[in-house]
């Protein structure tokens, strides 16, 4: 009997995508595993978090819990803030093409993770319908070929989502 993980990968932050894959490839190869790589495409806009110290007063606690600076960079915490928002995925083309020719799959994770996770609720279905067409064009752009599923960042889905997502092929 054959043995099946599995292991879904998601890649929410630049510094993720720069230095986290490419560590995270060469343990897998190590262990001969395979995983699903869910790819946020577009801004790294981490630095707005700061915005939910006012929302949640645990968020802090959790970023101290998780060493998120130590791990990501003080950098990170000033994307989208003091410091522009790079793109993630679209950055590192080189890095897609390397998870691809390794045997593992990619998926579309986010346009925008950030915002998602923080303002969907109040985002119009119009916002909606162009991040996902953002998002699926610069997946396409990096893939050749469109995602065929959706890793809602931080899990986050309601009805005008479900409405969107049904014009696309996802599995």
């Amino acid at each position: 009997m054959q043995k099946l993980l599995g292991l879904k990968i998601d890649v929410d932050t630049y510094v993720g995508m720069q230095k986290g894959v490419p560590s995270l490839l060469k343990i897998l190869d190590k262990l001969g595993v395979k995983g699903t790589f869910y790819l946020s495409i577009g801004p790294d806009a981490s630095g707005k978090a700061i915005w939910q110290l006012f929302h949640n007063p645990l968020f802090l606690k959790k970023m101290w819990r998780t060493n998120a600076i130590g791990l990501y960079g003080f950098r990170t915490a000033l994307y989208g803030t003091l410091l522009p928002s790079p793109k993630i995925a679209l950055s590192f083309p080189e890095i897609v093409k390397e998870i691809i020719s390794q045997g593992h799959e990619v998926q579309f994770h986010a346009w925008d993770h950030r915002r998602w996770q923080d303002e969907l609720p109040d985002r119009s279905s119009e916002w909606i319908c162009e991040w996902f067409a953002r998002g699926v064009e610069g997946f396409t752009k990096l893939t050749n070929q469109a995602p065929t599923s959706f890793g809602a960042p931080a899990w986050l889905v309601d009805d005008r989502v479900m409405q969107v997502i049904r014009d696309y092929s996802f599995d």
